[in-house]
């Protein structure tokens, strides 16, 4: 099997494929809706960056419009564009990165009552993540009455008065705090966590909570992070973009505005996806998904195998002329997955 494909060099592919094709009086809605779809597909799997694939179709969009196709469905009525639907989820990628460092790493119910000159504190639960230990607290105190100061003013002092330390005596820092606060009937109450910073590469197996002043210190257990089996082998569960090929393999139509590709449009605009995907080496050519499955739409198979015959011979197993694929093909041997990858047979189901 080739290399995989660039997927910006795929995505400007069909972008030329569709220019042409639209110059031979073929519709153009079903055509542009067919590249949006590998578009936001790529987005979405993190195949292409959101700026690159809008800036690829905005060029066709202009390409199209200075050949006369203007005021047409599939140029001018929303199409050609990764916007809002895969824009949103990208910029929602990149805000999620961060929240990569909250993953717990283990949990541990602490329950632990540390009093303080300001408040009685009780942390609940204890969370070691990637970012460090992260506290959640309940605290209490008398109201004085009259205005009170904001909340992360009194816990900042509460927690300066207790000290964390792990079971190798490295001490942290409980400054990193988040809170708010209310009164309830004769009494004022906080809630709220803290992160004490961590060295990644540091994983206590315990803690010692210890208020300053009174109280006893208590020690609280880290249960030690779960092992995940790792390794070169094939994962036992479906890739993303087998994921993504699974949902948009049922769609039997798209309409956007007053415009609408039926069955057969849509089966081939699946078809168009899956083949890229196939190209680029982010769906893998062993897929079961690439076999008829009842949950599919009707036809996209079958225009899978029209565009792989139609393909370059570089796409043929080893010494088979384009001829000899299209009658294995009527045929029905062998599956759609073991002639892409040159193999006599798709793994089985997973």
């Amino acid at each position: 099997m080739p290399d995989p494909v660039d997927p910006e060099a795929c995505l400007r592919s069909l972008a030329g494929e569709v220019l042409l094709l639209a110059e031979r009086d073929r519709p153009v809605f079903p055509l542009s809706l067919g590249l949006m779809a590998v578009a936001n597909a790529f987005v979405m799997l993190g195949l292409l960056p959101e700026p690159q694939a809008e800036a690829i179709l905005a060029e066709l969009r202009l390409a199209l419009e200075g050949k006369g196709f203007r005021n047409v469905w599939g140029i001018t009525g929303g199409e050609l564009t990764v916007r809002p639907g895969a824009h949103e989820y990208w910029q929602a990628r990149i805000a999620g990165l961060a929240g990569l460092g909250e993953v717990p790493l283990s949990v541990a119910a602490v329950g632990v009552d540390c009093p303080t000159s300001v408040a009685d504190v009780c942390v609940e639960w204890m969370k070691l993540t990637p970012a460090g230990l992260r506290l959640s607290f309940h605290a209490t105190a008398p109201d004085p009455g009259g205005d009170l100061p904001a909340p992360d003013v009194p816990m900042r002092q509460a927690m300066a008065e207790i000290s964390l330390t792990d079971d190798t005596g490295q001490a942290y820092d409980l400054s990193d705090l988040s809170t708010g606060g209310g009164r309830s009937r004769d009494r004022q109450e906080w809630r709220g966590d803290v992160l004490a910073a961590l060295d990644p590469a540091r994983k206590p197996a315990s803690v010692e909570l210890r208020p300053t002043g009174r109280g006893a210190p208590a020690r609280v257990l880290l249960p030690p992070p779960a092992r995940v089996p790792v390794g070169a082998g094939a994962a036992p569960w479906p890739t993303a973009a087998e994921g993504y090929l699974a949902a948009l393999a049922p769609v039997t139509t798209i309409s956007i505005n007053q415009a609408e590709a039926g069955p057969e449009d849509t089966a081939e605009i699946v078809a168009t996806v899956a083949d890229s995907l196939l190209a680029v080496g982010a769906l893998p050519g062993t897929s079961t998904l690439l076999r008829q499955s009842p949950a599919s739409g009707p036809g996209w198979h079958t225009r899978l195998v029209h565009r792989w015959a139609a393909a370059p011979t570089g796409w043929l197993s080893a010494g088979e002329s384009q001829t000899s694929c299209r009658a294995r093909w009527s045929s029905g041997q062998p599956n759609i997955a073991g002639w892409r990858c040159g193999c006599p047979s798709s793994t089985p189901l997973r």
